[in-house]
């Protein structure tokens, strides 16, 4: 996967910058960002539901790791 991040949006995620203000997941590091793809419902409604993704940046872009809210960021489980 060349850019996962262009691959999720084609997937109908809504894809972007996730800046975890909660601090509820760890820090990103020096070169890397949280990225957040909301799942959106039949209706088109984003809903609770969260995939997030920690990205190094970088011409190519590689997913460190990744978490799941089922709750809109009150908690996360790591799906790695």
């Amino acid at each position: 996967m060349a850019n996962p991040l262009a691959d999720c949006g084609r997937m109908g995620l809504d894809v972007q910058i996730f800046s975890n203000n909660e601090g509820r997941l760890p820090a990103a590091g020096r070169g890397q960002l949280y990225w957040e793809g909301k799942i959106r419902a039949a209706t088109g409604a984003a809903g609770q539901r969260r995939l997030v993704y920690l990205v190094t940046d970088g011409t190519k872009k590689v997913i460190n790791a990744r978490y799941y809210s089922p709750d809109h960021y009150v908690t996360f489980c790591s799906t790695n």
